[in-house]
């Protein structure tokens, strides 16, 4: 879990837990921490969790630190809230 205690490093792998992902999608989410594209390694229905989705991604090598870099998730066009996490 990342926090402000628990920041994330560049090259990080990091779960993101969303809602409205179409069922078996072949076109994956984009992501952007710090302005940074997070490659995406797996997205997909959630485990045991039905309607819950999931993207994991590796945070970049470029990433700049800070207590509070913005995250953005955009699927076909459709962006999410911006978030903010903390980075080592």
């Amino acid at each position: 879990m990342v926090s402000s205690d628990n920041p994330v490093t560049a090259g990080e792998v990091l779960t993101i837990y969303f809602t409205g992902l179409i069922e078996r999608s072949v076109i994956p989410p984009e992501v952007a921490i710090g302005g940074q594209t997070a490659e995406v390694l797996w997205f997909g229905d959630t485990p045991g969790y039905p309607g819950l989705n999931q993207i994991n991604v590796r945070a970049s090598n470029a990433l700049a630190p800070g207590a509070a870099v913005p995250v953005l998730l955009n699927y076909l066009e459709r962006p999410s809230n911006k978030v903010t996490i903390a980075v080592k």
